[in-house]
């Protein structure tokens, strides 16, 4: 396969079909790549590969290697306890365009600007990861799920060679994994970035809210007798949870545990997912000689909050602290836990960083490598987030202390946590101990004032089935 294809139309079932199905796949090991040993230069053979696996909706705490009860992620914990696991990444913005632009970027949302339910995409003076690592030679494979966010008109297609956005329906993840392996076997020989996004966890828009395919809807709630069928008569799914949202409707226990069940469902059957990815990967000998990063553009709540999916206006925990693992090439690091604080906008520098490109201009975040390699290295003093929908909600956070808001500029709509003696965010602190509200939110409304703006965007016309989709998933009213 030569050139550039990238798809905007969605593709359907028929087509991923006849990209062939693949089975019966076997683990073949290739060598080991030290990434002491990558040279700058375009086309370099000694480069690893690049694969991002970006897995929305999942929040850290429903993994088992993040200390979760259930047995949800057992591909996932593996893959975590034999390479490295960040306990504290935190995203920007739950929202699944915006924090993902963020992750291929590495601009805060504030300032790469994208939108789709405002028909926002990205600048053209803003360079993406595929962009760069596309002049460095690598071949650019990306694969999205259809939810009417990752479009290609948004600027999600930038820089890959192949860019296609599957049909929800039809792009399920191990269909998904299929159709992929057609295209990473015809790319086995090149140096290679793919990019690989699963929605399977995210609400849906059809009956129930979060829908697996069998066993797995039915694994964490096989003993439910309530009557909870995921709408009232009129809504359902994703539209039912956002006017329980609107209307302060609070469930029962029994139907909450229900609905987290099945959330807890898709986490295990996209872990399912990914442990085929990993055998598709290791059969076309591109496992061990790549950088591979396992990370989440948000989590969800259920109702820890009063809210449920992600539109809760302040970021709590639930929200924002995501889960993200990192595989370098050939690397023996099993077992390694970094706990310093490190923020989604860094996972572009950092690549770029391990692949000694240098001048890429205009990147927000910092390059998190020093603390792999240095046991005292400390990570960053705080962590930051600032939306670019429904007003400017933010909020800055330390190891210790957590400044949340859903309006920066109303002075009483701030809430204070100690997360030492209260991880869950239910006590809120008032007054300000020992100066330290103070300083937090002085560094909250300072970096705020300095966020470079977006600059020019190109505006794109929403059509009614992007703008149903939006709609259907609770990302607009």
């Amino acid at each position: 396969m030569q050139g550039k294809e990238v798809c905007d139309k969605v593709l359907g079932r028929r087509e991923i079909l006849k990209r062939g199905l693949y089975s019966g796949l076997t683990a073949s090991l290739a060598p080991s790549l030290w990434l002491s040993g990558c040279e700058s230069g375009k086309g370099q053979k000694d480069r690893p590969n690049v694969i991002l696996i970006s897995i929305d909706t999942l929040r850290a705490d429903h993994l088992g290697c993040y200390g979760y009860k259930r047995n949800t992620s057992p591909n996932i914990d593996s893959f975590g306890a034999n390479n490295i696991l960040f306990k504290n990444c935190f995203i920007h913005e739950p929202s699944t365009a915006q924090s993902h632009m963020s992750i291929l970027t590495g601009l805060y949302p504030f300032t790469h600007g994208v939108s789709p339910s405002s028909g926002l995409a990205l600048g053209k003076s803003r360079k993406t990861l595929a962009e760069v690592l596309r002049s460095e030679g690598y071949r650019t494979l990306g694969f999205a799920r259809q939810c009417g966010q990752m479009c290609a008109e948004f600027g999600f297609a930038r820089g890959f060679d192949v860019y296609i956005e599957g049909s929800h329906s039809a792009f399920i993840a191990e269909l998904q994994n299929k159709f992929m392996a057609g295209y990473l076997e015809e790319s086995k020989d090149d140096t290679l970035f793919l990019f690989v996004h699963y929605y399977d966890i995210h609400s849906d828009f059809e009956k129930l809210p979060y829908d697996s395919p069998p066993p797995y809807n039915r694994m964490f709630c096989p003993n439910y007798k309530g009557n909870f069928t995921g709408g009232d008569g009129k809504l359902y799914a994703s539209k039912y949870l956002a006017n329980a949202n609107r209307k302060n409707i609070r469930f029962k226990q029994d139907d909450l545990e229900y609905i987290t069940a099945l959330y807890d469902g898709g986490v295990a059957y996209t872990d399912k997912c990914v442990g085929d990815l990993f055998a598709i990967l290791r059969k076309f000998g591109l496992y061990d000689k790549s950088l591979i990063i396992l990370v989440s553009d948000h989590g969800e709540e259920f109702q820890e909050h009063g809210f449920m999916l992600h539109g809760n206006p302040y970021y709590y925990e639930e929200l924002v602290r995501v889960p993200m693992i990192m595989k370098l090439p050939g690397a023996a690091v099993a077992g390694k836990v970094v706990a310093g604080l490190i923020e989604s906008i860094d996972i572009m520098p950092s690549i770029l960083a391990l692949l000694t490109v240098s001048n890429v201009p205009g990147m927000q975040g910092d390059s998190f490598i020093r603390l792999i390699d240095d046991p005292q290295a400390q990570g960053k003093d705080a962590v930051f987030g600032y939306t670019v929908k429904d007003g400017p909600r933010a909020f800055a956070r330390s190891s210790r202390w957590k400044l949340l808001t859903p309006n920066i500029q109303h002075d009483q709509q701030f809430k204070m946590f100690d997360l030492s003696s209260d991880p869950q965010e239910k006590l809120e602190i008032t007054g300000n101990p020992g100066g330290v509200t103070e300083q937090l939110k002085a560094k909250l409304l300072n970096k705020y004032m300095k966020l470079e703006k977006p600059g020019p965007q190109k505006e794109v016309s929403i059509t009614p089935e992007q703008l149903e989709m939006l709609r259907s998933l609770g990302y607009v009213q």
